[in-house]
C-alpha cells in the first residue's frame, strides 16, 4: 500500500458516525459500489450520508466545487450521498447521465481519478476531474449531453447555470470514483434517482465501455481503515443476484493465507455483515438464489485495521552530506511516510 495513503489513514482518524446507507447504496467511499454501463446497475435509494465523514466537515469547506450548505438546515457536503466505482474498459470518451426521480433532490456530481483511492480523496487536496453544483433547471446533471434540453457539457463554471460537463477522456484500465450529493436537504428521507452512463464508448458498445468484471468484485475494493473506525457494513444486496437471495453466507481467512477459518454468519436474512475493528483478514460470501445459483465475490474483499502511530522519539541523524536528516520512530503496526 501507498505509505503516504496509510498516513492519511492513521493520523487522519476523524471520521465521524451518521445515518447508515441503503442496502442497495453506499454513502462512503471506502464501500463505493463498482458499476457497469450494461444497464444491470441497482437503483440507487440515497439515505443519510453514510458510516462516516469523507471529508472532515470541521475542515474541508469546499472540495472542487462541492460546497458545504444546502436547501435546508442541515445542508453539508454529504447529504443523501452515493459512492460509486468504475474501470474504463475502453480508452475513448465516457458521461453519465443523474436523473432526479423526486422534487425534493438536487444532485451535484464529482468525479475523481484515475487510479486514486479514497484515502487521496478525503485528504481534501484532491481534486475532482469533474464536478457540478450548478441549480438544475431540469431533472438531470451530469456529463455529456443533457437529455432533456440538449444542453452541451461544458468546464464548470460557477454559477454559469451549465449543469453537464464535458465529457470524461478515459484509458482502458483506470479506475475512477464517482460522488453523488444531494443539495436539498430539506428532507431526511431516502430519495432515488436514475444513473446511466453515456457517450461514445457506450454508443459504440456498453459492454465494453466499462469494466464490467469489477461489478463481480461487488463488496467493494479492498479497504484501510484506522483501529477505532465506525464499523464497516458489508452488503450482499450488490451483488448480481440482487434481492433473489435464497442463503447468505459470510466467511473470514484471518491469516491471508488462503483457508477460510470460520463461518461468521449464515442464513436467509443475513444480507449484511458488520465488520467492527480491530477485526483484519479476507471477507467472503456466498450468495444461493432462489433458483439455486451460487453467486459469490471474486477474491472477496480484505479489511486492513492499523493502529494509530504513538511517536517515540525524533533522531537526528549525523550526516556529512546533509545535517538535515532525522528519523521518526513510532510504534505502530502500519507503514508510515512523514
Amino acid at each position: 500500500m501507498n505509505t503516504m495513503r496509510q498516513l492519511i489513514y492513521t493520523l487522519g482518524c476523524f471520521f465521524l458516525f451518521s445515518l447508515s446507507a441503503n442496502a442497495q447504496n453506499s454513502g462512503d467511499c471506502r464501500s463505493a459500489i463498482p458499476i457497469c454501463a450494461d444497464g444491470m446497475n441497482p437503483l440507487p435509494q440515497a439515505s443519510g450520508a453514510g458510516d462516516i465523514e469523507d471529508w472532515d466537515p470541521e475542515f474541508i469547506n469546499q472540495v472542487g466545487c462541492l460546497e458545504r450548505g444546502g436547501l435546508g438546515t442541515n445542508g453539508n457536503v454529504e447529504n443523501n450521498t452515493s459512492w460509486f466505482v468504475f474501470r474504463a474498459g475502453a480508452t475513448g470518451q465516457l458521461g453519465f447521465d443523474i436523473e432526479a426521480l423526486t422534487p425534493t433532490a438536487e444532485w451535484d456530481f464529482a468525479v475523481f481519478g484515475p487510479d486514486v483511492d479514497c484515502g487521496d480523496i478525503s485528504s481534501g487536496d484532491l481534486l475532482p476531474l469533474r464536478c457540478n453544483y450548478e441549480t438544475n433547471d431540469t431533472n438531470f446533471t451530469g456529463i455529456g449531453i443533457n437529455p432533456e434540453n440538449g444542453q452541451v457539457g461544458a468546464p464548470f463554471v460557477q454559477q454559469s447555470q451549465n449543469t453537464y460537463d464535458e465529457w470524461l477522456d478515459v484509458e482502458e484500465g483506470q479506475l475512477y470514483y464517482i460522488f453523488i450529493n444531494n443539495f436539498d436537504s430539506t428532507t431526511n428521507d431516502p430519495q432515488p434517482y436514475n444513473f446511466t452512463f453515456t457517450g461514445p464508448l457506450v454508443d459504440a458498445d456498453p459492454l465494453t465501455a466499462v469494466d464490467c468484471t469489477l461489478r463481480d468484485e461487488f463488496l467493494g475494493l479492498d479497504i484501510v481503515a484506522c483501529e477505532g473506525d465506525p464499523d464497516i457494513v458489508l452488503s450482499a444486496l450488490s451483488s448480481p443476484a440482487g434481492p433473489d437471495i435464497a442463503n447468505v453466507t459470510w466467511l473470514i481467512d484471518r491469516d491471508l493465507d488462503g483457508t477460510i477459518d470460520e463461518v461468521l454468519a449464515t442464513g436467509p436474512t443475513e444480507t449484511e455483515f458488520t465488520v467492527t475493528s480491530p477485526n483484519s483478514g479476507r471477507y467472503f460470501v456466498e450468495i444461493e438464489t432462489t433458483g439455486g445459483e451460487i453467486v459469490v465475490d471474486n477474491g472477496g474483499i480484505l479489511i486492513t485495521f492499523f493502529g494509530i502511530p504513538v511517536l517515540q522519539e525524533v533522531l537526528i541523524l549525523d550526516d556529512i552530506s546533509d545535517s538535515n536528516n532525522v528519523e521518526i520512530v513510532v510504534d505502530g503496526n502500519g507503514e508510515y511516510e512523514y
